[in-house]
């Protein structure tokens, strides 16, 4: 399946939204998710995806996050909500104050009780078909632009010892960065008659 991941090291972060210790971590190779719940700060991530090839008004039919484990553990529960900013080519926040004020699509998805990690081991998150269909719908969508993956910490646990999961950034160049993972239908003018999609899928020309 197409498969899309960050391009540059200020593609992906997380902060920490709560003074004073507000701070976005770009240069980093971890991503947090989660809470720091020893003091009850929720910290919040992005990860801007280049180069998206997928064609305008595109049927999307899977669509997940993977990411894989920076380091082993995780007890405390970690919730999350995933959407997409709601862009059509963003660029990267350079300052907490300009990514805590990047907005929602409509569509989003809960990451709830998310898995505790294992060093240098995958996971995924659940589907994001409607969130990823949403952004592929704008007018002004293009094939080859950026696509931001927002993950908001959503009622992870407080009051205990770090409520996060820790996994690999655009710094791990092995394959362990982050990665966008879509299955899509090619439609309309897109579509060759009993042509399949760079999915692999057999896609039908709309009327």
């Amino acid at each position: 399946m197409p498969t899309f991941r960050p391009g540059v090291d200020d593609d992906d972060a997380y902060w920490d939204a709560t003074p004073p210790e507000a701070n976005l971590v770009q240069v980093d190779s971890t991503i947090l998710i989660g809470n720091m719940a020893d003091t009850d700060r929720p910290v919040d991530a992005f990860v801007r995806f280049v180069n998206v090839t997928i064609p305008r008004n595109a049927k999307i039919t899977s669509a997940f996050l993977r990411v894989t484990g920076r380091a082993t553990g995780g007890d405390p529960t970690v919730n999350a909500t995933i959407s997409a900013n709601p862009a059509d080519n963003p660029s990267a926040p350079a300052t907490v104050a300009a990514a805590a004020a990047i907005g929602n699509t409509s569509a989003t998805v809960a990451w709830n009780a998310i898995a505790a990690t294992t060093a240098g081991v995958s996971f995924d998150s659940p589907d994001i078909k409607s969130i990823i269909q949403e952004i592929i719908n704008r007018a002004g969508w293009e094939s080859g632009n950026a696509l931001m993956i927002m993950v908001r910490d959503n009622g992870s646990t407080s009051g205990a010892p770090e409520a996060v999961r820790w996994v690999n950034s655009f710094q791990e160049f092995n394959g362990a960065m982050p990665a966008l993972v879509v299955e899509y239908l090619l439609t309309g003018r897109y579509a060759p008659l009993g042509g399949k999609s760079s999915s692999g899928l057999v896609a039908a020309r709309s009327s």
